[in-house]
């Protein structure tokens, strides 16, 4: 993974002319954004001191530069909270546990990929009460949140497309909120809002008990109001039918 190799990859659209025509309207892209902004990207993490190994292909750095709407700068500062993650907090993003534990951490079901709305919005599903509490930790959630990333960030309707998070506390207890401490709420509310290149949408909330209202008031106020105001209280049923009726994996 050289973060200055002597050539650099050609980039390939693989996007419709919708989401072309989507990318140009919301994100600001065209070839005469994109291919000065890649370059650009390339030459920061070419001359960066702390930056040892990087992916520098397009479609890695299209996850950033599309999450920031082709402002480079502020592109560039998500990489690097990006690369941060990996090396102040292993235990929680790198994926290097065994095979297994990754398949128990799927096997619960906790987060579940829905696939994509008819809108272009990629769907994930957090189940809270799913938590095996004698084993699991909020680590964990934060593992697999960064297993999904790695899986998904590379397809370029996602990019475009953002995400929806349904979040259902459905049988939801109060050892499965009371896990999380202020430090892991801040380490998780930080890594999604300035870290991980993916642009949420919306943030659907459902069965949310009352028990479990001081926890979620805590990791909003961690948050910019413009984050804030993408959270929403809904019915499940509500959300699945309006989000998922039409979706394709």
């Amino acid at each position: 993974m050289d973060k200055c190799p002597r050539q650099y990859e050609s980039y390939q659209s693989t996007l419709t002319p919708a989401l072309l025509a989507k990318a140009k309207e919301h994100l600001h892209e065209d070839e005469c954004t994109r291919d000065p902004s890649l370059v650009q990207m390339r030459e920061f993490i070419a001359k960066h001191p702390q930056i040892q190994r990087c992916r520098t292909d397009a479609l890695f750095l299209l996850r950033f530069l599309r999450a920031r709407k082709f402002n480079v700068t502020a592109a560039c500062e998500m990489l690097e909270n990006y690369l941060r993650c990996f090396q102040q907090w292993p235990h929680c993003f790198r994926i290097k546990d065994p095979f297994e534990t990754y398949e128990k951490l799927i096997d619960a079901a906790y987060l579940v990929p829905l696939g994509y709305t008819s809108g272009g919005q990629f769907v994930l599903l957090y189940r809270p009460a799913c938590l095996d509490l004698s084993w699991m930790r909020p680590a964990h959630v934060m593992k697999l949140g960064a297993v999904l990333a790695e899986c998904y960030c590379d397809e370029e309707e996602l990019q475009v497309g953002g995400m929806e998070l349904i979040s259902d506390y459905q049988g939801v207890t109060v050892a499965n909120l009371g896990m999380w401490t202020i430090m892991d709420l801040k380490l998780l509310m930080d890594a999604t809002t300035k870290a991980m290149p993916i642009r949420t949408k919306r943030v659907h909330i459902s069965g949310l008990p009352r028990f479990g209202a001081a926890l979620v008031s805590t990791c909003l106020a961690m948050i910019p109001l413009k984050n804030q105001q993408k959270v929403v209280v809904s019915a499940i049923t509500a959300i699945l039918l309006d989000l998922t009726a039409n979706y394709h994996l």
